[in-house]
């Protein structure tokens, strides 16, 4: 399984967070800022780190292709939820060990399959 850990490289917090879950992934990876990426083909999972108020995903995945979204907490509004769709969503409010270590276990949660991904290839 092939997976991408994507981030806007933009924030350092957001940077250090993306390393956490790479380092998590056991499992062919790389890790780059979104700014690098041409598309997702050839990725079963694509772990995506947002700025805060992101209104659309810089990035798409095809069919297939298992998205999981990391995102710094004032880019989620409580009321409305995420204003993009992710099957997997951790939101982080800074980068301190212990939300590094949270990262790690969502990472390690989501290829583990604890909330259903299918990682089948993307498009």
């Amino acid at each position: 399984m092939l997976t991408l850990v994507a981030y806007e490289s933009e924030s350092p917090c957001a940077a250090r967070v993306a390393a956490a879950i790479f380092e998590a992934v056991p499992a062919e990876k790389k890790m780059k800022a979104i700014e690098e990426v041409a598309g997702t083909g050839g990725y079963d999972l694509v772990f995506l780190g947002l700025e805060a108020g992101a209104e659309r995903l810089p990035l798409e995945t095809g069919p297939g292709c298992e998205l999981a979204v990391f995102v710094h907490h004032s880019g989620v509004e409580a009321e409305s939820g995420v204003p993009w769709p992710a099957s997997h969503l951790f939101v982080f409010q800074d980068c301190e060990d212990e939300t590094l270590g949270r990262a790690k276990l969502f990472a390690k949660q989501v290829l583990e399959g604890l909330h259903g991904v299918k990682a089948t290839g993307c498009a």
